[in-house]
């Protein structure tokens, strides 16, 4: 549930349309933040709720004292920060401006390699912003290196390496792999064993496939970070023979977009930040500057119109190798062709910065200076956090079979069970199973842009469930004993104008990952 809309209009009116903790004006640009989160017993009435810009919504939310980079605001200060700012509203009688601000800033990450060399020549229609155009400075010129590099506008996040009749004849070349299960190894969940391949083997049997692996190599990165290889079957429609595949780090780019909102042009100036141009090749693992110092950085003088985007790059990020898992508070899915889907998402990815590596030239904006009709603007530059920022991902529409969850009494935490349904699309399959010792309950769960038709589950003879539809994102629990006999009889098909691919098996892995992940922070009683 969330606030009445008469409480809203309250809270925003109390607060003259103003952030209540950083007091800027922000227009249309507000949340009205639970100041006790629903989830703890906060109430929806106007006494619960405070005026917050998107930027310190996110230092907000998910208040944690021990927070690694200094504590976020808490329920007890949200609450003295809005009735210290509803107080001064009121008696200086403060209004909403005549003449708003005329930029909005925010952050934007950069996912998919496509994209990010989609962003490098200038082509930007894939990307969700308003007739954008890039900014040019030292990080563009550095990822625009790095795209010439890898040769070709497409690489994904894993490479297949080879097939396999049996786990004996692979374990026979790969004596050295670790068994998933036996090790307990977290991030893996869908995969059999894993890896680490030597240098030589980056080198020599990586460098004509991904020179992006090579060059991380000559950067500096150790192999057992660089590159990691993991073996599973191809199950779902597929042969069912052993495949290993590699896990490369993944590019990420990171943008400042800067938005006209007034009616007449705006010619950006000059960005105020701190800067690490000295690093034109080296990469180190993601930190925040250290030097305080500020310098101004003269940008191009472009003017953009009303509702254009100026993008910004700033930053040039190797993502970890194990699945990044974050929270995702609004997320807007669209098909970009029929074969591909994007994904936009206002995220928190500060639990998962510590893998992150930073390659080539940097800069953390603290101030844009721009200037107008009416003369020069400068607009303070919220602090790169990357617990709010919006994310940008793209990934095949090949879809996958439904995935089998077991929820343990002893924990809340959820145990992959395998694939359902794997033969091939429609076509109608039972999967039958014994419960394990601890299992309480049984998930079927869809996670992708697919729909499974389940049309019986039985335990012990008996149906429980009978003619469920599962959409993306959605699922159905079963509560099971161990022992039980569990039969479920059903099929998946693809979306409509879906061309059936080859399906990423660490993008399922991600996806498997992240369903457990998102589990166990919301532990069922």
């Amino acid at each position: 549930m969330t606030f009445p809309a008469f409480v809203k209009q309250s809270a925003l009116a109390s607060a003259a349309r103003h952030c209540c903790v950083c007091r800027r004006f922000k227009g249309l640009y507000l949340d009205v933040h639970h100041i006790k989160l629903e989830s703890e017993g906060g109430s929806n009435d106007l006494s619960n709720a405070i005026a917050l810009c998107f930027d310190c919504h996110g230092d907000a939310g998910h208040y944690n004292p021990k927070h690694p980079r200094g504590n976020r605001y808490s329920p007890q200060e949200l609450a003295i920060h809005r009735d210290n700012w509803h107080r001064i509203v009121e008696e200086d009688g403060i209004q909403p401006p005549a003449e708003p601000s005329a930029v909005h800033c925010r952050y934007l990450v950069c996912t998919n390699f496509t994209d990010i060399a989609d962003v490098c020549r200038g082509d930007l229609d894939n990307l969700p912003v308003s007739d954008a155009v890039v900014v040019a400075n030292p990080v563009l010129e550095f990822q625009r290196q790095l795209i010439e590099l890898h040769g070709n506008d497409s690489r994904g996040d894993e490479v297949f390496l080879q097939e396999y009749r049996s786990e004996e004849s692979y374990l026979e070349q790969h004596g050295a792999a670790s068994s998933v299960e036996q090790s307990n190894e977290p991030g893996y969940s869908y995969f059999h064993a894993t890896r680490t391949l030597s240098g030589s083997e980056i080198e020599g049997g990586l460098g004509g496939i991904d020179p992006l692996s090579v060059f991380l190599q000559k950067a500096g990165v150790e192999p057992e970070d660089l590159a990691h290889a993991y073996t599973g079957r191809c199950e779902c429609g597929g042969s069912g023979e052993l495949e290993e595949h590699v896990r490369i780090r993944p590019l990420w780019t990171v943008y400042l977009a800067v938005s006209n909102l007034s009616d007449n042009p705006l010619r950006l100036s000059q960005l105020i930040c701190q800067t690490e141009f000295e690093s034109d090749t080296e990469a180190r693992q993601f930190t925040y500057p250290s030097d305080t110092a500020s310098h101004r950085l003269n940008l191009p003088r472009p003017a953009i119109v009303n509702g254009q985007t100026a993008l910004i790059p700033l930053l040039t990020l190797f993502a970890p190798l194990r699945p990044v898992q974050y929270i995702s508070h609004i997320s807007i899915y669209r098909s970009i062709s029929s074969s591909q889907g994007q994904t936009v998402s206002r995220s928190d990815l500060a639990g998962a910065m510590n893998g992150h590596s930073v390659a080539g030239p940097a800069i953390w904006p603290s101030t844009l200076v721009a200037e107008t009709s009416r003369g020069r603007t400068v607009e303070p530059v919220h602090e790169l956090d990357f617990s709010n920022l919006y994310v940008v991902s793209r990934h095949w529409m090949a879809g996958s079979c439904p995935q089998l969850f077991g929820r343990r009494s002893s924990a809340s935490g959820l145990t992959y069970l395998g694939e359902l349904f794997s033969a091939s699309p429609g076509q109608v399959c039972t999967e039958k199973m014994d419960v394990d010792e601890g299992i309480c309950c049984l998930i079927i769960a869809e996670l992708e842009p697919e729909t499974t038709e389940i049309s019986e589950v039985r335990v012990n003879g008996t149906i429980v469930s009978r003619r469920t539809c599962l959409s993306q994102g959605e699922y159905l629990e079963i509560p099971v004993m161990p022992g039980d006999r569990v039969e479920i009889e059903g099929s998946y098909s693809l979306l409509a104008g879906v061309v059936p691919l080859a399906k990423s098996k660490w993008q399922t892995n991600e996806l498997i990952e992240q369903f457990m992940w998102t589990s166990a922070l919301s532990p069922r009683s």
